[in-house]
């Protein structure tokens, strides 16, 4: 019988291509540049501008290049970087950044990122990442219980908010009861959700998304407190029964809304969506995180009671982008609704212990390991700094809040509610007339956009009842009261400044306004 020789062959495989393979030496070294580079940047961050203000052509000019058909060196890789990082990059962890709902980023969280980014592993099977899988599981069942959920309860990491209400009103469109998973929406009757007027836009992509189309999103009008009318959800899902056009399928409550930070009254929610036997989904992406904080807690009853809870780490976490999650109450609505069988999947249960796929938990199938950064974030700061900081958060807003209402050139449009203050620039002594709101909205505009390119502060806008206001949102473990005081001087500088600049002849008048005697 001949033997098959393999040493010492003639046959010579392809020669070693190790271009893109580097040294532990030389990783090394460009990962020492690297650390100092963030060093320098953390030491520069406090009196950097949030903003270079610079518009669209000058920064694609300076951060765009051909692609090199040879390697830059690291010295060179290095500069570029710097770059991109100093001159050219707006900076949301900068303690005067205020805008939107976008957090700082802890700094073991980058850590964890950077490492988790270097195992490189797929969450989508366990035996890709045994130890990443028993992580993020156990992360998720550990805020499901922060969130009062069961002990059948747990969740999976996704890109944002966006994703993980998409997940969670699949879930309901899935357990709605007419085998859509199976057989399409061809043929079944149109699905509804019901949320308030003020539910984030989200929620019509997802509708979209789903097949369900944006007019799926039943609106139901708001009390003054903005909060959801809970008398006028339970007349439009009666007259949608008796009907019988469509089929009723989930209720979404707020737990933070984007615009004002208005708590929906869920506990109320939860009980209607039992009554008539609907799924209870919970938008927390912003406001979700404060169930952490033993003062704000209370403001959330009845969200233990939710089908499903879409929050965001990366919000008031204060997690590095991205990592958004989906908890539920079982588990078991996951892969109801996600679960699929393919035969280059096998897995011998007995040898790994029966370890979950997370493939079969949510629509991706390559996950990275974005439960690692909110992981060791909790474990380097543990669960009570959370809780102060996040409640200081909400404290810094209420002292903003109060500041507004003490100065003349400051109007607070609504009550501050979890970490946001709206608010708007009137300017003293602006007298009545035709045109006058008009007037402080396009003033209002304008203030913004030199607010954001001024760089010494940055925040955002919101549209409440007709009126363009100015937003503030803190989620952010560098912002004290300090840099609240700063931004309103600056405010108020740039908005003399613009006033005297726009204001119309008809309210130059020197009668004030009632309001303001």
């Amino acid at each position: 019988m001949s033997q098959i020789k393999t040493s010492g062959s003639a046959h010579q495989g392809p020669a070693k291509v190790d271009d893109l393979n580097w040294s532990p030496k030389r990783a090394q070294a460009l990962g020492e540049k690297a650390v100092a580079l963030w060093a320098e940047f953390l030491e520069r961050l406090p009196s950097a501008p949030v903003n270079p203000g610079l518009g669209m052509p000058q920064v694609r000019e300076a951060v765009t290049m051909e692609v090199p058909e040879a390697p830059l060196g690291d010295d060179e890789l290095i500069q570029y970087i710097r770059t991109v990082l100093f001159d050219y990059s707006l900076y949301p962890g900068h303690p005067s950044f205020l805008a939107y709902i976008s957090g700082a980023g802890t700094v073991p969280g980058a850590v964890a990122d950077f490492l988790a980014a270097g195992l490189n592993p797929n969450l989508g099977a366990w035996r890709l990442s045994p130890a990443a899988t028993e992580i993020e599981l156990h992360l998720t069942r550990w805020l499901a219980k922060q969130f009062g959920l069961p002990d059948t309860g747990g969740g999976i990491f996704v890109s944002g908010g966006s994703m993980a209400n998409f997940t969670g009103l699949k879930l309901a469109r899935d357990a709605g009861g007419q085998k859509v998973r199976d057989e399409g929406l061809f043929g079944a009757k149109q699905m509804v959700i019901y949320a308030s007027q003020e539910v984030h836009t989200v929620m019509y992509r997802s509708a979209d998304m789903l097949g369900l189309g944006q007019k799926a999103i039943r609106t139901i009008p708001v009390d003054e407190h903005e909060q959801i009318r809970i008398d006028l959800l339970e007349q439009q899902i009666e007259q949608d029964v008796a009907a019988g056009e469509v089929v009723p399928i989930a209720i979404v409550g707020s737990a933070g809304t984007v615009e004002t930070g208005t708590i929906d009254p869920l506990a109320e929610l939860a009980a209607v969506a039992k009554k008539h036997s609907l799924w209870f989904h919970v938008d927390g992406a912003y406001g979700g995180s404060a169930v952490l904080s033993d003062e704000l807690r209370p403001r959330f009853a009845g969200i233990e009671l939710a089908d499903s809870i879409a929050f965001d780490p990366h919000k008031w976490m204060y997690t590095p982008h991205s990592g958004g999650c989906l908890l539920v109450k079982d588990l078991d609505s996951l892969t109801s609704s996600f679960s699929y069988h393919a035969g280059y999947l096998y897995q011998d249960l007995e040898r790994t212990g029966r370890g979950i796929d997370y493939a079969m938990f949510g629509p991706q199938f390559s996950r990275s390991f974005q439960a690692f950064k909110v992981w060791i974030s909790l474990l380097a700061h543990g669960r009570e700094a959370y809780s102060r900081r996040i409640g200081h958060d909400a404290k810094l807003a209420e002292y903003m809040g109060q500041r507004v209402e003490e100065l003349p050139e400051f109007e607070l449009v609504m009550p501050v509610s979890l970490s946001i203050c709206c608010f708007r620039y009137v300017p003293p002594q602006l007298p009545d007339g035709e045109g006058r709101e008009a007037y402080i909205n396009q003033l209002n505009e304008r203030l913004l956009t030199e607010l954001q390119q001024d760089g010494r502060t940055f925040y955002s806008n919101a549209i409440r009842h007709g009126k363009f206001v100015l937003r503030i949102c803190i989620v952010n473990f560098r912002t004290e009261a300090s840099h609240l005081d700063d931004l309103l001087d600056v405010t108020a500088e740039l908005g003399a400044r613009l006033d005297a600049e726009l204001r119309p002849e008809a309210l130059s008048s020197s009668t004030p306004s009632a309001t303001q005697e």
